[in-house]
């Protein structure tokens, strides 16, 4: 969203050429600390969750804000922002926003994790994007 080119599938290829493939990954078994046969474990940095259930089923705690229409005043957009990190950071797994700031030409997008916050003018706003 920066273009800070954080991911680049050209260079996760050349790293891990099979990193498009799918792999299996299963603990069907427990073994204690004398265990002397081979486990198959294959962790190669690939996430897949394998449940059975809807994908479309979230944990019940997780909850989601949007703020939608207009512009913002920055103002009281970046206080609010700043003051909600401070007081909930622990509990925000993600804060992602492409924002119209009154004044602005250019979309500001900012990211975060918890408590930290990242943002930067990116581009002028393209007709009817806004």
């Amino acid at each position: 969203v920066l273009d800070r080119g954080a991911f680049d599938l050209s260079r996760a290829l050349e790293n891990d050429p099979h990193f498009l493939e799918a792999h299996d990954h299963d603990h069907d078994h427990e073994c204690g600390p004398d265990c002397d046969h081979d486990h198959h474990h294959h962790h190669d940095g690939h996430y897949h969750h394998h449940h059975d259930h809807p994908s479309d089923i979230h944990d019940v705690t997780v909850k989601s804000v949007s703020l939608r229409g207009g512009e913002m005043d920055p103002k009281k957009f970046f206080p609010w922002i700043e003051k909600v990190t401070q007081m909930e950071g622990p509990n925000i797994l993600r804060l992602k926003g492409i924002i119209a700031l009154k004044g602005d030409e250019d979309r500001y997008v900012l990211q975060g994790v918890h408590m930290i916050l990242e943002g930067d003018h990116q581009r002028a706003w393209k007709d009817g994007e806004k």
